[in-house]
């Protein structure tokens, strides 16, 4: 059995039990800021570095929301030429409308890639790659709008790909 000078010891000395000061925050001692587990509670430091933390993040959340958006829009290109091929007729006509949606994503997502390299300190890269997207879009629906299929398919594939390896790389980034 313990006595009380063992007591004592055996109990941290900022402990009420024990007889020490209570481990109670105070404005004047900002190191005595603990809370009831024994962690160090939260400071306004922390508080404003998790600030310009979000405040840096949010160009890259924006980027994986476009380059995501745009993957899936360039997929859906193929789904609606299936469906035309297939013999539903009308899906040619939202497949050309899906195509001018398809040019105005990448170029949302061109602008996201810009927001994400200067303010969010990314790579250069998404630049790039979504302006020559971009590009590729544009001379696609150029070549199926003068039906030139045997180049307008294999275009559509390669972006599609493209489009895909794009999202797959942005969500891969910090």
């Amino acid at each position: 059995m313990l006595d009380a000078d063992q007591t004592a010891t055996a109990l941290p000395a900022g402990d009420p039990v024990a007889g020490g000061p209570s481990q109670r925050a105070t404005a004047e001692d900002p190191a005595s800021r603990e809370s009831v587990s024994g962690t160090p509670a939260p400071d306004a430091s922390n508080d404003a570095t998790d600030a310009s933390r979000m405040s840096l993040r949010w160009p890259v959340i924006v980027f994986r929301i476009a380059a995501t958006g745009t993957a899936v829009i360039l997929f859906a290109q193929s789904v609606l030429a299936g469906q035309f091929l297939s013999g539903a007729y009308p899906a040619l006509d939202l497949h050309n409308l899906n195509a001018g949606i398809a040019g105005v994503a990448t170029l949302v997502t061109v602008v996201a890639a810009v927001l994400y390299f200067r303010p969010g300190h990314g790579p250069w890269w998404p630049i790039v790659a979504y302006a020559a997207l971009t590009g590729l879009v544009v001379v696609e629906m150029m070549l199926g709008t003068r039906h030139i299929l045997a180049v307008h398919i294999p275009l559509g594939v390669a972006i599609i790909v493209l489009g895909v390896v794009g999202a797959r790389r942005a969500w891969s980034r910090r």
